[in-house]
């Protein structure tokens, strides 16, 4: 077969697609229904069994098994987000929990603490609540479909806790685990067709060498449950690296500040690097598109090329924020909307290089870029060398970009255009270049 033989380029068939979401039971589905099961059984009947398959990953929202509940020390009003208790032992580490007829999401806890609260979840109202009053732990019942029989599925586990009318989710997030597990004991791309797949917490633990392809944003689509990152790269037992995903949309659920689209950690100190995540979108993440986090060995080569992201104005986290390496680049991203008082742009230390970025469309105090870990000088090395080539910094309504004392910024053929009206601030001269730039009419340059 010669070199240029164009029979080697062969077209992935229905039937090969089929039969991979066959075999692990991928859904490609997103539609709630609502359901009942009682403590004990494995018997769950629902409203609509339509778009449901045996085999088919479920999740049925407070029917999972709890340890016990607890009670406040202290009474609190409707809007704090560190709720005591008189002991957090039988709770996750994260979740959901009920407050007479409040729900509450946490992420994470200390011995007498749930922190990082949402207040008002799950379409309950947010309310004050006396001292003593039990709080609840509600965690899921996640299994499979065994058997359906009209509107009643056979469930491969029983429920915990009886509940009524909850809402029922389709869950891929073990079908997606299992096919990477396969593909990458066989050396092999992990590939999700085209479909809607509901998905939570899709930890890649200590991988390297891994591609995880979809058929493109808008086709593969991924929508996460609660407020919690839907893909997680992490390394507690070993080295993450050479880690390759792209052709992949992500929606959030809107609220959470850790609801990242992919959260790259540093658990166990082991190191992550050489991160390229391209052609990615992300819609409605409560907290950051991509986020990764600092530490000894924070990641490091990094490539995001042809980012996406449109949050709403309740989102908690930066439109992307990494902290940073001597080598991470940003091509052709468009950051649209973000929380407001966030940054489209936030790179915490290191030396970034952006090319063709643009953003933002709109926003209540938003600023485009932030660069340095806090802004004032702290005695630490967490400064930024940024050079943005071909860049439209547009429409902020808070700062154009801010750097922490310290960095230095280089702008090249790079557009500022200030909003209609107010003063914007992009820097302090003595430490920026400016070539082929134009800094728009109403822009203030201060120093």
């Amino acid at each position: 077969m010669g070199l240029h033989d164009r029979t080697i380029v062969t077209a992935i068939t229905p039937d090969w697609v089929n039969a991979g979401s066959a075999k692990y039971n991928l859904s490609g589905e997103t539609t709630i229904t609502t359901g009942s099961i009682t403590n004990g059984s494995a018997s769950l009947t629902v409203a609509s069994a339509a778009t449901w398959k045996v085999g088919h990953g479920i999740r049925i929202i407070g029917a999972g098994t709890i340890a016990g509940t607890s009670t406040l020390n202290g009474a609190i009003n409707s809007s704090v987000t560190s709720i005591g208790l008189n002991s957090t032992a039988n709770f996750p580490t994260s979740g959901m929990a009920r407050i007479n007829n409040e729900r509450i999401y946490y992420h994470g806890k200390n011995s007498t603490h749930l922190l990082n609260v949402l207040r008002a979840y799950y379409g309950t109202s947010a309310a004050s609540h006396s001292n003593g009053a039990t709080v609840t732990p509600m965690v899921d019942l996640v299994t499979t479909v065994s058997a359906i029989n009209g509107s009643t599925f056979t469930l491969a586990n029983a429920a915990g806790v009886t509940v009524s009318s909850v809402d029922v989710y389709h869950d891929d997030t073990a079908a997606i685990l299992d096919a990477f597990d396969d593909a990458y004991s066989a050396g092999r791309p992990l590939y999700i067709p085209a479909g809607e797949y509901n998905a939570m917490d899709v930890l890649f633990d200590s991988k390297n060498r891994v591609i995880i392809k979809g058929d493109g944003p808008g086709r593969t689509t991924l929508y996460s449950i609660h407020p919690e990152p839907i893909f997680v790269i992490d390394s507690t037992t070993g080295t993450s690296h050479t880690v390759t995903i792209e052709n992949i949309g992500y929606v959030g659920s809107y609220s959470g500040a850790v609801n990242h689209g992919i959260h790259v950690k540093d658990t166990g100190g082991n190191g992550v690097f050489n991160l390229t995540f391209r052609n990615l979108r992300f819609n409605d993440v409560g907290g950051s598109a991509v986020k990764t986090e600092s530490g000894a060995n924070a990641a490091f080569t990094i490539l995001l090329e042809g980012l996406d992201v449109d949050q709403q104005p309740s989102a908690l986290g930066s439109g992307i924020d990494l902290w940073g390496s001597n080598d991470t680049t940003l091509l052709r991203c468009y950051v649209h909307n973000v929380g407001t008082n966030q940054s489209a742009y936030r790179v915490r230390s290191g030396s970034v290089t952006m090319i063709g970025c643009n953003g933002i469309d709109g926003g209540d105090t938003v600023t485009w870029g932030t660069f340095g870990n806090v802004l004032a000088e702290d005695g630490t090395d967490n400064y930024c060398r940024v050079n943005l080539i071909g860049c439209n910094v547009e429409a902020f309504t808070n700062y154009g970009i801010r750097c922490k004392a310290g960095s230095f910024a280089n702008f090249f053929s790079t557009q500022f255009i200030a909003p209609a009206s107010g003063t914007v601030q992009i820097g302090h001269r003595e430490l920026t270049t400016f070539r082929d730039t134009n800094a728009g009419a109403s822009a203030t340059l201060p120093g």
